[in-house]
Order: C-alpha cells, then sequence, then structure tokens
C-alpha cells in the first residue's frame, strides 16, 4: 500500500517536473523568437543570421521536437 502511494507520488512529481521545463523551454523559444524578429538588418549582419533560415530553424526544431515526445 505505501509503496504503490509512494510510487503514484514518484510518477506525479516527475511528470510535473517535465511539464514546468516544457513550459520554460517553450517560453525561452518565443522569447528568443520574437527577440530575433525584432532585430534590424544591420544587427543581423553584425551577428552573421540572415532573416531566412531563423524561421526555419525555428520550424525545424519544432518538427524534431514533436518526433521526439511519445505517443
Amino acid at each position: 500500500m505505501w509503496r504503490s502511494a509512494l510510487l503514484l507520488v514518484a510518477r506525479l512529481r516527475r511528470f510535473f517536473n517535465r511539464w514546468a521545463a516544457a513550459t520554460t523551454a517553450y517560453h525561452e523559444r518565443q522569447v528568443t523568437l520574437f527577440a530575433l524578429h525584432r532585430l534590424e538588418g544591420y544587427e543581423l549582419d553584425q551577428t552573421r543570421i540572415y532573416r531566412g533560415p531563423i524561421d526555419d530553424v525555428v520550424e525545424k526544431a519544432a518538427q524534431l521536437r514533436k518526433r521526439r515526445r511519445p505517443g
């Protein structure tokens, strides 16, 4: 009885830890994407990033993330 209760608590803790990590990662991606979209041409040249690849890279990362999720 105690063992099953402890297992349930451990599973719930893992679930919420993973959910919090996923939420934080999503928020960080959104902030980064917003910041990159606000950059001007001169700033992009300084970082050697061209506007075209930004959206492509973000989209590929999202697709890769979806494939890695189980279920």
